[in-house]
């Protein structure tokens, strides 16, 4: 009773602040990521607190650019970027529902990491249009970035909350409250790869926040992950700011602090033992993925088009998968796989589409000499996000999936920057010149 009138009060909050300004609404749930692990029922309809905030920021953002007129719908619609490969990733999300096994399964995971995903993206890029807007963003973001890592770096010391097997001291496992530590891993590596961008090229950007909140996030952020101990996590940064180091006259520090990383990783005690182990073939973990690769392989081989359907995996991969393969996951754990088997081939020719995209805008926007930082930020970002999704699930999880658009929302708003200033530069030549 107590946590439904504590959500109701937080809701009705939230609908105050979007109706004062839609702005610091869309920021607010930047920064409250994480309130999706707070759920309730309504009407036999399980939510999340994140789900209620992006619902009630949808009804607001509706009503009041009035979208029921098709011309206003219309005018919504066009300035959202890739458009074609995102109505195109949704509806192979929503044929997926149709072939599941599991029908109300795939329907809660539709709503929660396409449909509310989706919403808020198009509202984000509808509503942040100003370099503050997009610097509230940031806060937001590094603000929850902060507070999961406070919190997972206290446990590291404490092993307060963290949940058995992984609150062994030989080799405790941070878990903040997300009750796994991948979890976190999953959730911190993108934004630390944001925030090194930002960091590295504030000095010539007006988006940036300040370098030390930038470096807090970034030291705090790194350091939780480490306490994951997710290898993956660890090597997707390592590969984000070494791609990052490309672009900056201070690469050789960027290139410094990635050899300082590996032999950090090489020879620490306990640390190095576990990415031996993978080289070992001893590595419990590595060998369960090559196990369950080879049995979602079979399974796609008989059902290459359509997949299992979202959320239907666990369903058909338990008649392919092998005796001695006794762990039973959601996912793959592999992002080609992952999409592949939830979405069908389409779905994944979307995903990959939008990727693409993604890092063409990437290679424009730099070309045009826009805010470096942004862009390269979300860059990084994105290709930590994609490396660790080679043995992880960096999408299907509430949280991920607003933070994928969001990257793609904060790279879109960057390039109309760039539009403003030519056009307030071309303004002013006219007006000197007719002078």
């Amino acid at each position: 009773m107590m946590l439904t009138v504590i959500i109701a009060i937080a809701v009705s909050a939230f609908i105050l602040l979007a109706l004062w300004r839609l702005d610091l609404a869309v920021v607010a749930v930047t920064g409250l990521l994480p309130t999706y692990l707070v759920r309730v029922e309504l009407g036999g309809i399980p939510f999340t607190l994140l789900e209620l905030f992006i619902i009630s920021l949808a009804v607001i953002f509706f009503v009041r650019h009035r979208l029921y007129r098709l011309s206003y719908l219309k005018t919504a619609l066009d300035k959202v970027p890739f458009k074609l490969a995102t109505a195109v990733f949704f509806a192979a999300a929503t044929l997926a529902v149709l072939v599941s096994p599991d029908l109300r399964a795939a329907l809660g995971e539709w709503r929660a990491y396409f449909v509310e995903a989706i919403v808020f993206y198009i509202i984000f890029v509808n509503v942040i249009k100003s370099r503050q807007q997009v610097k509230f963003v940031l806060y937001a973001l590094g603000s929850s970035a902060l507070v999961v890592s406070a919190y997972a770096i206290i446990q590291s010391f404490t092993g307060w909350g963290i949940p058995d097997p992984w609150s062994v001291a030989e080799l405790r496992r941070v878990t903040a409250w997300y009750g796994y530590p991948v979890a976190v891993a999953l959730f911190l590596a993108p934004i630390v790869g944001l925030f090194s961008g930002l960091l590295v090229f504030a000095k010539n950007s007006k988006i940036a926040p300040a370098w030390s909140f930038s470096l807090v996030v970034i030291i705090l952020g790194t350091l939780s992950v480490f306490y994951t101990h997710s290898r993956g996590a660890l090597v997707a940064i390592i590969l984000g700011l070494a791609v990052l180091s490309f672009f900056t006259k201070y690469r050789w520090w960027l290139v410094g602090l990635v050899v300082l990383a590996i032999i950090v990783l090489a020879v620490m005690p306990g640390v190095s033992d576990r990415f031996l182990d993978v080289f070992q073939g001893e590595d419990n973990s590595t060998n369960v993925r090559f196990v369950m690769w080879q049995g979602t392989w079979r399974l796609l081989t008989d059902h290459w088009l359509f997949g299992a359907g979202l959320a239907g995996f666990p369903q058909l991969y338990d008649v392919y998968r092998e005796a001695r393969h006794t762990e039973l996951l959601l996912y793959p754990h592999n992002i080609i796989l992952n999409f592949w088997v939830e979405l069908g081939l389409v779905g994944l020719a979307a995903f990959v589409w939008l990727v693409i995209l993604f890092f063409r805008r990437v290679r424009r926007a730099y070309q045009r000499q826009v805010d470096k930082a942004l862009v390269l930020g979300t860059m990084a970002a994105m290709i930590i996000l994609l490396v660790h999704g080679l043995i992880d699930v960096p999408y299907f999880k509430n949280d991920l999936a607003i933070l994928f658009w969001i990257l793609i929302g904060l790279l879109s708003a960057g390039l109309g920057f760039k539009a403003i200033t030519s056009v307030n530069k071309k303004v002013g030549q006219k007006s000197l010149t007719s002078q």
